[in-house]
């Protein structure tokens, strides 16, 4: 474990994907879910919570709505703004390779020469895969929606419940609108509960994507660091060199001097 754990921080650094589950944890999984989905079925509504119960499933399916318009408002810019960098740095990449008109690469060393365009590539690679994951993050995929047929046939069932309940008088303490409205709760929850694994999955593919963004971020620093050392050491590294010399050659006269006075005494 310690092993497969510090190989997949390593391959995370380098590129991050999603880590699939096992087959005893996706089953583990299922099987939470279908507990959960079981008591959402067969919960008992009382009779004074109705109301708030109701209250909880509209909050709770704004909730998911609201997460996976942000996901898929986030997802649409980050494929704008990746798709302009991607062409920024393609054509800043020209400008680097062998042959180009600027020249460039006639006035550096063969490694800086090699690694500015390895790093640029590197970051169009992260860029690219920073895209792939915003287009999943905007696949289209099956939702379970309260519609009218649902609220419809809430409705009916509530009705066949009531004619079933006359003997037991259960029509004194519920009306129609409260076994609606519980009918209504339940599958509320039930439908927004099964829509959370799209969401996460769409949350997942996100995160991936800002990942990749991150890596292309790191990976254009260290070419902008790269570049700023080797003008900086154009600039002044002849005078660094004179004065290193100078030092180094005054040491040596003490030294030489020292000996000297040694030897005379």
């Amino acid at each position: 474990m310690l092993v497969s754990g510090a190989m997949g921080k390593i391959r995370d650094f380098f590129f991050p994907t999603i880590d699939k589950l096992s087959k005893e944890e996706e089953w583990e999984e299922n099987k939470r879910k279908n507990r959960i989905e079981q008591e959402i079925k067969k919960y008992q509504f009382q009779d004074n919570e109705v109301d708030l119960m109701l209250k909880f499933a509209d909050e709770y399916e704004k909730r998911e709505d609201a997460r996976l318009h942000e996901v898929e408002s986030k997802a649409i810019v980050f494929i704008g703004t990746f798709s302009v960098a991607v062409t920024i740095l393609v054509n800043l990449l020209k400008e680097f390779m062998p042959g180009s008109s600027s020249g460039f690469l006639t006035t550096v060393p063969t490694w800086l020469g090699i690694v500015i365009p390895f790093l640029l590539g590197l970051a169009i690679f992260y860029l690219c895969f920073a895209i792939i994951n915003s287009v999943k993050a905007l696949q289209r995929n099956t939702f379970n929606v309260l519609g009218v047929r649902e609220t419809l046939n809430a409705g009916y069932n509530v009705s066949i419940i009531l004619e079933a309940s006359k003997a037991k008088n259960v029509i004194e303490t519920w009306d129609y609108a409260d076994y609606k409205k519980a009918e209504i709760a339940r599958k509320k929850f039930l439908y927004t509960f099964k829509n959370e694994n799209v969401i996460n999955r769409k949350v997942e593919y996100m995160t991936l994507a800002q990942e990749f963004f991150l890596h292309a971020v790191v990976v254009l620093i260290m070419m902008v660091l790269l570049l700023a050392l080797f003008i900086f050491w154009q600039k002044v590294g002849s005078h660094v060199i004179d004065i290193w010399n100078k030092i180094t050659a005054l040491l040596k006269s003490l030294v030489l001097k020292c000996e000297g006075s040694g030897t005379v005494k």
